[in-house]
């Protein structure tokens, strides 16, 4: 730890004011994460337990939200699979985890609004559920979620995979929440001028920087799945030859680059149908990556990793098969793919962490509990993974790791 230190401190004096210029000061254990500032890409998995949620701020300060799901706490809402504690604590609502989370490290953004927020798919744990004991605004719709958590932090463009046709984009497994999401989106269009799109697949310009961009020319956001089909070779690719697939593989996903880092974040499409040709429509290693549906089972297909083969996974989790033990053994596996590989897992089941028979796998995992952070140093070359406590909202620093060389 003591070496992380020293070498992000004497990376910090060779680089000069481009690192070490305010508000970057020297990350220390125990300490508040320092802000973002320009030059950096922050990508940050926030932990509320009980649903998914990633921040992004651009190189340029651009801000984008993925999904910010919440989903039943009761016991008798719960399944068969025992869940972790949430985050901060019972008491705490995840939109507001998120809320405050978001306020804080927006604040060097200067920004009231966030500038993009995707919702990659219509389940619970990406979009809010139902609760006969949430309030609705004063538009009508349910506070839960993402709907909640734009009443506390406005978006200024919404993006889904189906968006004006939620009729037909419907599914048995999709939540039915999805009515209420409706009832915001119309709300929103008409009251705040939020402005809604459809995920554009084959678009590399649907994101883009909005304050800077001529500064950072090496940043660019590449829509790469949605509704069960992968940009493939200049085409849309149906992944299920024209079957409805399910609500997982319709996720929207993307590729975020800024000079030599990649990194892939796409929902819970999760089967080799989909995988396999996501990761011949990227046909080259990255640096990072949202495990693809929170680890669990039939996820992080072999031949999708051997193609990707990312350093670092970062794994928003929630239930005792997140992760699914065999899934992780072949993920480590270096017969999967060699070389350096860390996970970080924001949660995990206290049965699944301590049971003997998986001292092995578990004690290969880089970090187990926290909002996960990737700091992406100016041009984009080498990066740090932060773990920070969650049990409050002061975003103390309990890990770092790096630098890692991008490829």
């Amino acid at each position: 730890m003591k070496l992380n230190y020293l070498i992000l401190t004497l990376l910090s004096l060779l680089v000069g004011p481009q690192i070490s210029g305010k508000p970057n000061r020297e990350i220390v254990i125990g300490k508040p994460l320092p802000l973002w500032s320009d030059g950096y890409m922050d990508i940050y998995a926030i932990n509320s337990g009980r649903g998914e949620c990633s921040f992004i701020i651009f190189p340029d300060g651009t801000t984008m939200l993925v999904d910010a799901g919440e989903f039943l706490t009761r016991p008798e809402s719960q399944s068969n699979h025992q869940l972790v504690e949430q985050r901060p604590n019972a008491c705490t609502r995840p939109y507001m985890t998120y809320a405050k989370f978001i306020r804080h490290f927006m604040k060097s953004v200067k920004g009231k609004t966030i500038d993009y927020a995707i919702l990659t798919h219509f389940h619970m744990d990406h979009l809010g559920s139902r609760d006969k004991n949430f309030s609705r605004s004063k538009e009508g719709y349910l506070l839960t979620g993402v709907m909640a958590l734009y009443s506390e932090i406005p978006f200024t463009t919404m993006v889904d995979r189906a968006y004006p046709d939620y009729e037909s984009m419907k599914r048995q497994d999709t939540s039915t929440t999805i009515d209420e999401y409706q009832k915001f989106i119309l709300s929103a269009m008409k009251n705040d001028r939020m402005k809604v799109e459809r995920f554009h697949l084959g678009s590399d310009s649907q994101f883009v920087q909005k304050k800077k961009p001529l500064n950072y020319p090496n940043f660019k956001i590449s829509n790469l799945t949605a509704n069960g089909k992968v940009w493939l070779n200049g085409e849309a690719y149906d992944c299920y030859k024209g079957s409805v697939p399910r609500e997982n593989d319709s996720s929207a996903g993307v590729l975020i680059s800024y000079g030599n880092f990649n990194y892939w974040t796409g929902g819970d499409g999760s089967n080799k149908n989909l995988e396999i040709p996501l990761a011949k429509a990227i046909g080259h290693p990255i640096e990072a990556m949202k495990s693809n549906h929170h680890l669990s089972w039939r996820t992080m297909n072999p031949e999708m990793l051997k193609i990707l083969r990312p350093q670092v996974i970062v794994s928003q989790s929630f239930y005792s098969h997140q992760p699914d033990i065999p899934t992780l053994k072949t993920l480590l596996d270096q017969n999967t793919y060699s070389g350096e590989k860390k996970v970080y897992m924001t949660n995990m089941v206290d049965s699944v962490r301590y049971a003997p028979e998986n001292n092995e796998v578990i004690s290969q995992l880089a970090g187990i509990g926290g909002h996960v952070v990737i700091r992406v140093l100016p041009d984009g070359n080498s990066f740090y993974v932060i773990m920070l406590e969650d049990k409050d909202f002061k975003y103390r620093v309990k890990q770092i790791e790096g630098p890692f060389i991008c490829n």
